[in-house]
């Protein structure tokens, strides 16, 4: 499964309501005529960042291409990693590896976490 990470400001996180914007982002891709769902869930990782995770028809490139829609809902930075075990990223020692490669690869992006 892919995912793409949004990196979110703490007074966003504090705020968020993982549901409801998943709901506004479909909506609002539905407006515009794109047919059929393609947020399945979005949530916040451990360290605050927003997780959003497609549907099977739909995939990070996808995202990429309408982060115009994106950003009327969340206005934030996007990383994108591809087929990244989640799970095994999600301990503060392994994640700061994950942080350390944004940091290097995206000159001018600072997460976070």
């Amino acid at each position: 499964r892919k995912c793409t990470f949004l990196l979110a400001h703490i007074e966003q996180a504090s705020s968020f309501s993982p549901i409801s914007t998943r709901n506004s982002l479909n909506t609002t891709f539905c407006s515009k005529e794109i047919k059929g769902l393609v947020i399945s869930m979005i949530s916040l990782s451990s360290k605050n960042n927003i997780i959003v995770n497609t549907t099977p028809e739909f995939n990070s490139d996808f995202l990429v291409q309408n982060q115009a829609i994106i950003k009327g809902i969340l206005p934030l930075y996007k990383v994108i990693i591809y087929s990244l075990p989640i799970r095994k990223f999600n301990i503060p020692e392994e994640m700061n590896l994950v942080l350390e490669e944004i940091k290097t690869f995206n000159k001018g992006l600072e997460p976070i976490s």
